[in-house]
């Protein structure tokens, strides 16, 4: 389903250009959120805010939703807007890129309500397997997924969109479904079943099954690093 922002009186100045009522409270765009919304659990913190899951109190549906205070971002206003209204602008568009559903803005933190993505980092992976012994690795298979899944969320934004991205790193790729660990140390994540092991030798008629193709797609661009069109 597009998530493409619509016009409408919910969507706020980062991305229309409206000014904020001086009027407002301080923090009215957190209660804006809080009526159509319910606030679950924090699922990370960072140097410039924190995401957490919300549901939508109509269509019961999970979103992530990462608030920014303003006093973290030194002036730099100007570039996250540059960011968000780019994303809005190709969301929908592929199912590689990061989809977004509203921003709220009030005088002290802007909201960006996006799809959920919950199974972390790529570049948390990579770390994971290289604490686990220098055996342990990411299939052939797998790597091939991702980087042509990657690749082409990328060429629609360069193609397509004009909009390049300049901040390439294992960090800004996410996976949309969570994994679980296999108690048997065979595979990182649970549904990447004998993708990655500890004795693993290749085959060349080894092939990803469905259910491995399929988390594999699951790849999100998630941050260009303030894209310039």
């Amino acid at each position: 389903m597009s998530l493409l922002i619509k016009n409408n009186p919910n969507t706020h100045s980062i991305c229309t250009n409206q000014k904020v009522k001086q009027n407002d409270s301080s923090r009215w765009a957190m209660e804006k959120i809080k009526n159509r919304y319910i606030l679950k659990e924090i699922m990370g913190q960072g140097t410039f805010g924190t995401v957490r899951k919300v549901r939508n109190r109509k269509t019961k549906q999970l979103y992530g939703c990462k608030t920014i205070p303003k006093s973290k971002l030194d002036g730099d206003l100007h570039l996250l807007k540059e960011e968000v209204s780019n994303l809005l602008s190709i969301c929908g568009h592929s199912p590689y890129i990061l989809e977004f559903d509203q921003v709220f803005e009030d005088h002290d933190e802007v909201h960006i309500i996006t799809e959920l993505l919950e199974g972390g980092e790529l570049y948390d992976k990579i770390i994971e397997m290289k604490e686990r012994g220098p055996n342990v690795y990411f299939h052939l298979n797998d790597c091939a997924y991702m980087i042509r899944n990657i690749c082409d969320g990328l060429s629609y934004c360069h193609d397509v969109a004009g909009i390049v991205h300049r901040d390439l790193k294992a960090s800004n790729f996410m996976f949309k479904s969570k994994f679980n660990n296999n108690n048997n140390n065979t595979k990182i994540m649970g549904k990447w079943k004998k993708s990655i092991n500890y004795n693993y030798k290749f085959n060349n008629n080894d092939v990803v099954s469905e259910e491995e193709s399929n988390i594999l797609r699951d790849i999100k661009i998630i941050d260009f690093g303030y894209p310039q069109k």
